[in-house]
């Protein structure tokens, strides 16, 4: 027969898992919740963030382009004719110059903030793929979870309609009742 001490350790222990399970299904369904999306979304998103960092990459070789053909392009063609021509067009040869530079390194400029903005788009997509793993993997634990939680009501409402209510177990020597005391 098992000894009272070690049966009422079990059963606490046995309440003690149920309001842990309680907490952590608690814990477990507002995140699954927040992470639960349909796949067709979640695969339109990823292809979409996968269409705007193709698009920032080819925004990139666009701005280089620019910087490179700057003198063959037709609005901006003008101001490489200016530098060519130096003081014969009329204006100061280190305006023209300096306007010529800073267009070429202002189409620099935009290019490297749209590699940047690409490695960020890159960064969101492979996060949300992490989130997508670790969404699937929280549901396996709170499904998990939830069926040790169904098999502890089971014991629950198997067992514990039978027993006594648990008591606290005295803290003191003066708190242990005493039948022949106590029996008038």
């Amino acid at each position: 027969m098992i000894s009272s001490a070690l049966y009422q350790d079990l059963i606490n222990d046995f309440k003690k898992q149920d309001e842990l399970i309680d907490e952590q299904v608690a814990t477990f369904e507002p995140i699954t919740e927040s992470l639960r999306q349909p796949a067709a979304y979640r695969l339109l998103h990823k292809s979409f963030l996968i269409l705007l960092e193709g698009l920032c990459y080819i925004m990139l070789l666009g701005a280089i382009a620019f910087a490179v053909m700057l003198k063959h392009i037709v609005p901006f063609y003008i101001i490489s004719t200016l530098n060519e021509r130096g003081e014969s067009s009329g204006f100061p040869i280190n305006d023209v110059t300096l306007l010529y530079w800073g267009t070429i390194g202002m189409a620099l400029i935009i290019g490297i903030l749209f590699f940047f903005i690409a490695r960020l788009i890159r960064k969101i997509r492979l996060k949300n793929n992490v989130l997508h793993i670790i969404n699937k993997n929280i549901r396996v634990l709170l499904a998990h979870h939830l069926q040790r939680k169904a098999a502890i009501d089971t014991i629950e409402k198997r067992h514990f309609s039978e027993l006594p209510s648990l008591q606290p177990t005295p803290t003191s020597v003066n708190d242990i009742p005493n039948p022949g005391h106590d029996a008038n």
